[in-house]
């Protein structure tokens, strides 16, 4: 029986560590993965420990099924929020191992799958980026865009790279915090790589993210005040010069945002512009012009996923219309600004979709994590004296929640695995 127990273990901690190459593979993948490890847990010789912080997360969980359980959608939304409660075992789970004698298995597992992705993700990359052919056979529809492997539908490539380096960059240090010459150059050598291949990918809202997350490492790094700023020059000169060799790349990330923003690549005519930024009086506040020019959030579409979603707020702000509910009700006359600019499966934009799915308590709960990760990079601004991993974790959610660029649907499996994931890698280092 012990010795059954042990390998129920052992099985265990090979599927923790695979769930970054089961997400890269697919939602179906991961899913399959998680289950079997929930269910293999409940067999296992390890108990899960509940400590005051776990509250805040049950607290949270039992408001988003209550939210759910009063909206126009129950079926479609209890869905979404009564299912993750995998998220939370998942989390006691990653709890349990982290905090045992099986943390350096898990660590070196996961860095040998995520070493073996990422080099996957830049062959593949390149190829499609120079040859517009997939290694995988995968059909491109858009020479613009990189798919990702085995999912031809999706451009998800740069979104997955800008989620796996902080678990990547953790748990690299937690092995070598020491790094010999050999081990520092190829980190350098495969997170160059891996970076050119996103910057390749087009997505820009991961690129900007991965970009700030660098500079907010460098900041909060214990180097000496020259060496972070020769850093950061070093890495601004960098983007330089491969926005001034790449023009694809220029256009893409440069010129086509500031005509988004200006409405420049939209053929909205004056009255479908007027109706985008005078729909709903309490959005009011939105409306930007420089010099008689429309200023759009992001772009016309995303400008209109907000104010959809900020009307859907004004008319339920205590607990808003119910998680992943915006799908269901953007096109309804009372909030949607119209269907070509105020219709999709969600808002794009994290608070947004927060205020309008979950209303005023659900924005607690953001402002509550908010104010902590605040809280805590100020403190290791200052006092320098916070655990590298625990930096990064603190760093990369607070980039995510901050409102100032496009997100995708928290209430997205493949999403929601792809933020919790760094958490459950990096959170439980004491």
């Amino acid at each position: 029986m012990a010795s059954l127990k042990n390998k129920i273990d052992n099985f265990i901690i090979i599927l923790l560590s695979i769930l970054p190459l089961a997400l890269a593979s697919g939602p179906a993948i991961i899913e399959i993965i998680v289950f079997l490890i929930i269910v293999l847990f409940f067999f296992s010789t390890r108990t899960i420990k509940f400590e005051k912080i776990d509250a805040f997360i049950l607290f949270l969980y039992f408001f988003l099924v209550l939210s759910s359980f009063f909206s126009d959608f129950k079926i479609h939304s209890l869905s979404s929020s009564v299912l993750l409660i995998r998220f939370i075992l998942l989390y006691f789970i990653f709890k349990t191992y982290f905090l045992s004698n099986s943390k350096s298995k898990i660590i070196n597992f996961t860095l040998i799958t995520l070493s073996i992705t990422f080099v996957i993700l830049i062959f593949d990359g390149l190829t499609q980026y120079f040859f517009n052919l997939s290694l995988f056979g995968t059909e491109l529809i858009d020479d613009k865009r990189m798919t990702m492997h085995f999912r031809s539908q999706e451009y998800i490539m740069g979104s997955y790279i800008s989620k796996m380096i902080p678990i990547f960059l953790g748990l690299w240090y937690l092995k070598y915090e020491n790094l010999s010459s050999k081990i520092n150059l190829f980190l350098l050598v495969l997170l160059a790589l891996v970076f050119f291949c996103m910057i390749l990918s087009n997505d820009r809202a991961a690129t900007y993210l991965i970009f700030l997350f660098i500079f907010g490492l460098i900041l909060l790094s214990k180097l000496k005040s020259f060496y972070k700023v020769s850093s950061i020059i070093s890495v601004l000169l960098i983007i330089s010069l491969v926005l001034n060799f790449i023009p694809s790349i220029k256009e893409r990330y440069i010129t086509e945002t500031f005509d988004e923003i200006f409405g420049n690549n939209d053929m909205l005519i004056a009255e479908d512009i007027e109706i985008l930024k005078g729909n709903h009086e309490k959005t009011d506040f939105l409306n930007f012009k420089i010099n008689d020019k429309n200023i759009f959030i992001f772009s016309t579409a995303h400008e209109g996923h907000i104010k959809t979603a900020l009307n859907m707020f004004f008319h339920n702000p205590l607990i808003g219309v119910g998680p992943n509910n915006f799908r269901n009700l953007c096109m309804n006359k009372d909030f949607g600004i119209y269907e070509e600019r105020g219709c999709s499966t969600h808002p794009h934009h994290i608070l947004s979709q927060i205020l309008a799915e979950t209303g005023i308590v659900g924005f607690l709960f953001y402002l509550i994590i908010l104010c902590y990760l605040t809280f805590k990079l100020f403190k290791n601004l200052f006092l320098q004296n916070t655990h590298f991993n625990l930096s990064c974790i603190y760093l990369f959610y607070f980039l995510i929640i901050l409102p100032f660029l496009p997100s995708g649907n928290i209430f997205n499996n493949w999403y929601l695995y792809s933020l919790t994931l760094p958490f459950f890698y990096l959170g439980f280092v004491k």
